[in-house]
């Protein structure tokens, strides 16, 4: 499948930052059942991220430098503009490398028409007022105290990220009327979704499942570089396992409210029918990409480019925004999210 092409896609990323007139939107889910993407055995051979360098090394880049090159992680290695076409292999090694990476992962990687993550133009967007906001809100369409502080366990995917498991039962989230359960949190350098062409330092991606109807639902929170570091990554990046493929239970808690944003009246945001990020990028996943984001610091990007990379280095781990193939938005507000 050809990728698409758009000036936009290859922007410098900025983030959404204050993004309350920005709006959202609801689709029908495709037929087909997502699956969740599950680490390959151990002793299989799996090249890692893509590596940006280590500061202070001869050569190396300095770390405004690599900060630089987080955000513009697209524009190296994951910017559509800046790749070949997509390569229906059907068995591409799950990578970000320039070899086996995004472009070579096939089968609905490629050939799926509602692939995320997307660029979100400000343009398809409707401005809200404040007679529309009020009556679009509706009293307790999402309640998130189903999210509580516990002990899960830490995955080293050992494809550029820790996982947060849940054990079943253990949270739950209201959105539109609907009862999902969190499954689990894991963090993608730089944001894999973007605001017209920019993205933010890092996103998070907390991946529920429909009680009912057994289907995916992702909520998508942008990290924007601050001065407040965020309790919830410093842990997961504490205690996750350095070996790849290896789980540990967490010693401390962790409450997924957390990666929430913080200090919201109402919150908002976009709503789509998308895909899974990694292969084999399922269909059906319904996105709940919050507009307002919550802070990481810079010394917590840096630490997790560190643990993308395996270590070794620094690496990014998101994935080319996907062609939108006539998706449209609309602003969507809930009078209780984050209560």
């Amino acid at each position: 499948m050809q990728m698409n092409r758009t000036s936009a896609q290859c922007r410098t990323f900025r983030g959404p930052g204050r993004a309350s007139r920005r709006s959202a939107v609801v689709f029908s889910a495709a037929s087909e059942q997502p699956t969740l993407w599950t680490p390959p055995a151990a002793g299989v051979a799996q090249p890692g991220p893509i590596q940006l360098g280590r500061p202070g090394e001869p050569g190396g880049p300095t770390r405004r430098g690599l900060m630089q090159s987080l955000l513009l992680g697209g524009a190296i290695a994951a910017c559509p503009c800046c790749v070949g076409d997509a390569q229906a292999s059907g068995n591409a090694k799950f990578d970000y490398g320039t070899l086996s990476g995004p472009i070579s992962w096939g089968g609905t990687c490629s050939s799926g028409l509602r692939q995320s993550p997307i660029n979100i133009p400000a343009k398809a967007i409707r401005t809200s007022t404040t007679t529309r906001a009020a009556a679009a809100c509706r009293p307790a369409q999402v309640d998130v105290r189903g999210y509580k502080p516990v002990k899960p366990m830490i995955l080293n995917t050992g494809v550029g990220t820790m996982q947060v498991n849940f054990a079943k039962g253990t949270q739950t989230l209201v959105c539109g009327g609907a009862d999902l359960e969190l499954l689990q949190f894991h963090f993608h350098t730089p944001s894999e979704h973007a605001f017209d062409g920019e993205r933010t330092a890092m996103e998070v991606h907390l991946v529920h499942r429909n009680m009912a109807t057994g289907q995916l639902s992702v909520l998508g929170v942008m990290l924007e570089v601050g001065n407040t570091p965020n309790p919830a990554l410093f842990t997961a990046l504490k205690y996750a396992p350095a070996e790849a493929r290896k789980e540990a239970q967490c010693p401390i808690t962790i409450d997924p409210k957390q990666l929430l944003p913080r200090g919201q009246n109402n919150w908002q945001y976009v709503r789509y029918t998308g895909s899974l990020t990694t292969p084999g990028c399922s269909e059906g996943v319904e996105w709940y990409v919050m507009l307002q984001p919550t802070t990481v610091t810079p010394e917590q990007v840096l630490g997790f480019a560190t643990y993308a990379s395996g270590g070794k280095s620094l690496a990014q781990n998101s994935r080319p925004l996907q062609p939108l193939n006539g998706r449209a938005f609309d602003l969507q507000y809930d009078c209780s999210f984050g209560a």
